[in-house]
């Protein structure tokens, strides 16, 4: 059994018991002066069970918080890249990287966004920096995009979010645009990153290559970085239209789908990318 299918079992049963500790407590509450005056056996016998009901419920919340809380949102996240298209299309005939940067921009300046074009942070070059209020985007051009080259300006970015901007709340996207996207960063493509206790900061990665129409991200999750995403990198409307889905998983996520399997929570918990 996968650590995720431990995790619906045990978070299943302590919601059944929560919901029925409530309404059996709300029915005893209604019900106690009836049953004191019928019986004081049965009294103390209700007793015990609305105590032992409690007990319950707290162990089961206890054992899952402390088992599953610092995980449950990655959990979430690898289970929805597992189960996502394998890329999707982009709404738009452009097919030069320099003008579909150019398009993007436009579509923010549209929306009202403030944008920064051409500098550097950590000596790693952007195209662009965009924000409004709690959503920001960051615009790379790299000309053959691997695995190194995303762990890279991630970090990069998430010094710059952490340290610099000091922004505490807020959703995110890191925008790579590219000739080719290599396969080790392709896998890269659909992870979330969830920065502070309670996920304040969520930070999407999207992959795109004009040059054959191709987008990829995570777009099977309702989020604020999902409705970015679509709006101005793939120029279309929620929700997507079956016809920019290319709907076969590709072999990353078949590979992601067995490592899951054997993943336990320290590995989830200690590095994310590993597991990737």
């Amino acid at each position: 059994m996968s650590i995720r299918d431990k995790q619906k079992r045990l978070k299943s049963l302590m919601t059944f018991f929560v919901a029925f500790g409530a309404i059996f407590n709300v029915f005893y509450i209604g019900a106690k002066p009836t049953i004191d005056a019928y019986s004081s056996l049965m009294s103390v016998v209700f007793s015990y069970i609305c105590d032992a009901l409690i007990i319950l419920i707290l162990v089961l919340v206890f054992l899952y918080y402390t088992k599953y809380g610092k995980c449950d949102v990655v959990l979430g996240n690898i289970s929805d890249e597992i189960e996502d298209c394998g890329y999707y299309l982009i709404n738009s005939e452009i097919t030069d990287i320099s003008e579909y940067i150019s398009e993007v921009k436009n579509q923010l300046d549209s929306a009202m966004y403030s944008v920064k074009s051409d500098f550097e942070l950590d000596e790693l070059e952007f195209r662009f920096y965009a924000d409004k209020r709690k959503e920001f985007i960051y615009c790379a051009e790299v000309g053959s995009l691997d695995r190194n080259d995303v762990i890279a300006y991630l970090d990069t970015v998430v010094n710059d979010i952490t340290y610099h901007t000091l922004k505490r709340k807020g959703n995110g996207v890191v925008l790579f645009v590219t000739d080719n996207a290599e396969d080790n960063a392709v896998s890269l493509s659909k992870l979330i990153a969830s920065l502070g206790r309670k996920s304040q900061i969520r930070l999407a990665i999207a992959i795109a290559e004009p040059s054959n129409n191709k987008l990829y991200f995570l777009g099977n999750q309702q989020t604020k970085c999902q409705q970015m995403i679509v709006n101005y990198f793939q120029m279309a409307e929620l929700p997507i239209a079956d016809s920019l889905k290319f709907k076969e998983r590709l072999e990353f996520q078949h590979r992601l789908e067995e490592r899951f399997k054997t993943a336990t929570v320290s590995e989830l918990t200690a590095d994310v990318i590993n597991i990737h």
